[in-house]
């Protein structure tokens, strides 16, 4: 049976149906299939890994993909020694994609060289490599390729507070942004992002800016959004921010804006514990609260705040808050209400 199998004249068709993994890359194969965690072990951000631009680990060109975000260059030459094919066919993966998303520069000079008649990019190089934020792979594509980038490019770069990109696109480019470059960079608190686009673009934002930079506690932000644009900001704004025990800024959509909030500011507030904020709603909105905010308080056991509610407000039910107290065990609310409801 081996002879068979080792067989000069035979051995070539049985491999033919037998791509399996290149030796080389057994290692990092092994990595990724056994332990789940191979793009942890690059040391890479997980938000940098597109699995819908890697493909799907059952093609035997994912190995060359595997080794190209792995920066093994060698590897890859001697890979596609043994398998030119994997960049012939005619849906061949665009590695020179896959080179700029984790900023391997080097790889990205040796396809560029070595394969230039093939289709090996698409505008999803530069978008990736502005979104992480690799400006010499930038530099490099704009100068040497010729398929540029979308308006992701730039709402990506923004997204990730990456100003040197976001300007050179400016600078170089004529591609442009949307309303989401300073709606994004908004929330994630990137200022001199915001500052920066607004100055220079024309494209503005949406109420999405405000509402979700004051979610995320980013005062400085909204400050600068209230002061400079007229889109403003909703409900979801005030809400948001007391959701997330952000007093300031509720103080500052008060004090002025005149969105306001809805009764989800304090019922959230009063479910995650936000004293003061419960405390500020009470006395400067009008909105009030739900029954949901007594019961969300009860729950997680803050009885500070259950005390207010059932002293202050009315839309709540002490008994049911009761209920769900002794449920989750939380003493000191249920030894609250017992006395409350007894005197």
């Amino acid at each position: 049976m081996v002879d068979v199998l080792v067989h000069p004249d035979l051995l070539p068709f049985i491999t033919d149906f037998q791509p399996g993994i290149h030796a080389d890359v057994h290692a990092y194969w092994q990595k990724y299939t056994h332990g789940g965690n191979f793009w942890a072990s690059l040391g890479l951000p997980i938000e940098s890994i597109d699995r819908r631009l890697l493909g799907s680990d059952k093609d035997a060109r994912y190995q060359l993909l595997v080794l190209v975000a792995a920066n093994e260059i060698n590897l890859v030459r001697r890979l596609l020694r043994s398998h030119p094919e994997y960049l012939s066919q005619p849906d061949s993966p665009h590695v020179i994609d896959i080179a700029a998303a984790f900023g391997r520069l080097d790889m990205l000079r040796f396809f560029h060289t070595s394969f230039s008649a093939m289709s090996l990019c698409s505008t999803k190089a530069m978008d990736l490599a502005a979104k992480y934020g690799y400006m010499d792979v930038i530099r490099f594509l704009h100068t040497h390729r010729s398929e540029g980038c979308t308006e992701a490019a730039m709402v990506g770069a923004a997204a990730n507070g990456h100003l040197d990109i976001v300007r050179f696109l400016h600078d170089h480019r004529n591609e442009g942004c949307t309303t989401e470059a300073i709606d994004l960079a908004s929330t994630r608190g990137h200022l001199h992002v915001v500052q920066y686009l607004l100055r220079v673009r024309n494209e503005g934002c949406s109420t999405w800016a405000m509402d979700t930079a004051a979610g995320a506690g980013h005062l400085a932000v909204v400050q600068f959004l209230h002061s400079n644009l007229q889109v403003g900001c909703t409900v979801a704004a005030m809400d948001a921010a007391a959701a997330n025990g952000h007093l300031d800024i509720v103080s500052f959509l008060h004090f002025n804006r005149h969105e306001g909030c809805t009764t989800r500011a304090m019922d959230l507030a009063a479910k995650r514990g936000h004293l003061r904020v419960v405390e500020f709603l009470h006395k400067h909105r009008h909105e009030g609260c739900s029954e949901w905010a007594l019961h969300g308080a009860a729950q997680n056991g803050h009885s500070d705040i259950v005390k207010i509610l059932a002293l202050h407000r009315n839309e709540g039910n002490l008994m049911k808050a009761l209920g769900v107290a002794k449920l989750h065990g939380h003493h000191a609310c249920v030894e609250w209400i017992q006395q409350a409801t007894r005197a």
